[in-house]
């Protein structure tokens, strides 16, 4: 998406979603110094506990699907991002 990011994170034990969010904002911001102009990212971010495999799913889907939505795109293959192994586990 041009203007937001989502992503599916499955946490290990070791680091918190916080930490990972930082990080990772840190160092793509980082990366886009020299091609972007302003911030980067605004503060915080929004966050969904998954807890069973339905909810990844429908997720993934909802992911998936954003370009299509927001009229990007007429099929979920034209968008230059897209990648998603949950399409083809349809249950």
């Amino acid at each position: 998406m041009p203007d937001h990011i989502h992503l599916l994170i499955k946490l290990g034990c070791i680091l918190e979603l916080g930490q990972v969010i930082k990080f990772f904002k840190g160092r793509t911001a980082t990366l886009l110094r020299n091609t972007v102009t302003g911030k980067v990212w605004q503060k915080g971010y929004y966050d969904t506990c998954i807890r069973r495999e339905e909810e990844l799913l429908n997720q993934a889907r909802y992911i998936i699907t954003n370009p299509l939505r927001k009229g990007l795109c007429e099929h979920v293959s034209e968008y230059s991002y897209w990648d998603c192994i949950y399409l083809n586990n349809a249950k």
